[in-house]
């Protein structure tokens, strides 16, 4: 299980909340080979204790979005 080494996405954008403490990375997103791979990522998340913000399905794709311990928001998605 790993995420495809050749396609991810970075989003920039200045945030509006001063409290934050990372201003312009909004999220950086990795696709995942299957929802079984999605699936271990959420258990293991979980098991380190990262705050998940959301596990979404869109019907076509299904997404987790955590933050990483220096606050950086990690999505992941199939």
């Amino acid at each position: 299980m790993c995420a495809v080494a050749d396609h991810y996405e970075l989003a920039l954008a200045r945030t509006r909340n001063e409290a934050q403490s990372t201003k312009d990375v909004q999220k950086i997103s990795f696709i995942v080979r299957s929802l079984d791979d999605l699936r271990e990522f959420n258990r293991r998340i979980k098991e380190r204790g990262l705050c998940i913000d959301w596990t979404v399905t869109h019907g076509i794709s299904s997404s987790i979005s955590f933050h990483y311990p220096e606050d950086n928001r990690l999505e992941l998605y199939y």
